[in-house]
C-alpha cells in the first residue's frame, strides 16, 4: 500500500495492528505515525532497534499492556537501524506495531506502506498550506521556483526549505521570487557548518562560544535543520552502501570528512545527538522561543560530557 492508502485506513478508523514503514522519507513517515496515534487517542512508544539481537525488545513493548498511560493500548514504534530482510516478529492484536527500517530488503507483506514522493499538485498544495498557517501569500513565479526545484524529491527536503523560507520572510507578508532564489544560497548558513564542525571534532569551547553568536543572527529552527541533516550524513556513513552513499550526495571529500565524524563517535553516540536535535525541533514547534537557547546549551552540554 501506498500512503492514500493507509490515510483511508487512518480516516475510516479501520487500522489494522500491523505496519512496514518503507522509506527513507522521515517527514512522511512521521507526519503518519502522528495520525494513526491521533486517530487511535493512545500512548506511543518510541524503540530503537540497532541489530537483530535486540529483537526481544519489540517483542517486549508489544506484547505488554501500559501501566501508567491513558490508554489500554498503545502503539509502538520501532526505528530499526539495519536492513530487514525478513519479517520473524510476532504482534499481539491489542498494540499497533509500526516497524521502520533503514531499508526494506525482498520484504514483501500486505501491510507494507511506501511512500511516494510527492506530485507536482501535491507540492502546490503543501505550499499554499504552509503559507495559509502563516498567513502569507507567495508569488506565482516562486511557487513555480520551488515547484520545479522539489520535484521527484522527497517530502523531507521540501519541509525544511520551506521552514526556512517562512522563517526568512518572517517579515512579509508575501514570499517573493527574490526570496528563495536567495535561499537556495547556502552562504548566510555557512557559519551554521563550521558549528557543525565543533561538535564533530569536540571542539565544546567553540560551539558554545559560536552559538551565542549564532542565535542572535539566525532563528533556532534553521540552525537545528542544518545540524540535523549534517548529522544524519555522519550517520549514513554507517548504514548505506557506496553507491547508496553517491545517490545522497556523500562522496569524494565529503565521504572521507562524515566517516572521521562517524569514527569519532560510532553509530551510537551519533544517534544521540540526532534525538537531541530532533527533540529541540520539536520543542520549537510547540513552545515560546524565548529560553530555547539556554535548553538547548544545556542538551549539548549533556551529549558532549557523555560522548
Amino acid at each position: 500500500m501506498n500512503q492514500k492508502d493507509l490515510k483511508k485506513e487512518i480516516d475510516g478508523k479501520s487500522l489494522k495492528n500491523f505496519y512496514i514503514f518503507c522509506s527513507d522519507d522521515y517527514f512522511l513517515k512521521k507526519l503518519y505515525f502522528e495520525r494513526i496515534k491521533e486517530a487511535k487517542e493512545c500512548d506511543a512508544d518510541i524503540i530503537d532497534i540497532e541489530d537483530e539481537t535486540e529483537i526481544d525488545k519489540i517483542r517486549q513493548h508489544t506484547n505488554t499492556k501500559t501501566l501508567f498511560g491513558s490508554s489500554e493500548y498503545r502503539i509502538v514504534y520501532a526505528r530499526i537501524h539495519y536492513i530487514l530482510n525478513n519479517i520473524n516478529i510476532k504482534n499481539n492484536t491489542d498494540n499497533i506495531l509500526i516497524l521502520d527500517p533503514v531499508e526494506c530488503k525482498n520484504i514483501k507483506h500486505k501491510n507494507l506502506v511506501k511512500f511516494e514522493k510527492p506530485t507536482a499538485e501535491e507540492i502546490k498544495r503543501f505550499i499554499a498550506y504552509r503559507m495559509n498557517i502563516e498567513e502569507k501569500k507567495i508569488e506565482k513565479k516562486a511557487m513555480e521556483f520551488i515547484l520545479a526545484r522539489f520535484k521527484d524529491k522527497d517530502t523531507s527536503s521540501l519541509n525544511i526549505f520551506m521552514d526556512k523560507a517562512v522563517l526568512y520572510c518572517a517579515d512579509k507578508s508575501l514570499v517573493e521570487y527574490d526570496d528563495v532564489v536567495n535561499l537556495t544560497d547556502d552562504k548566510p548558513d555557512a557559519k551554521v557548518f563550521s558549528l557543525f564542525g565543533y561538535i564533530m571534532n569536540k571542539d565544546k569551547k567553540n560551539f558554545f562560544a559560536s552559538l551565542d553568536i549564532l542565535m542572535q543572527s539566525i532563528h533556532p529552527s534553521v540552525i537545528i535543520s542544518i545540524l540535523s541533516s549534517e548529522t544524519i550524513k555522519a550517520l549514513a556513513l554507517y548504514y548505506l552502501r557506496e553507491d547508496e552513499l553517491k545517490t545522497a550526495n556523500i562522496s569524494g571529500n565529503f565521504s572521507h570528512r562524515y566517516k572521521t565524524y562517524f569514527e569519532n563517535f560510532g553509530a551510537g553516540g551519533i544517534q544521540k545527538l540526532l534525538d537531541i536535535l530532533y527533540d529541540m525541533d520539536f520543542m520549537l514547534k510547540s513552545m515560546n522561543v524565548n529560553g530555547f537557547s539556554e535548553l538547548f546549551k544545556a542538551r549539548m552540554f549533556e551529549w558532549f560530557s557523555s560522548s
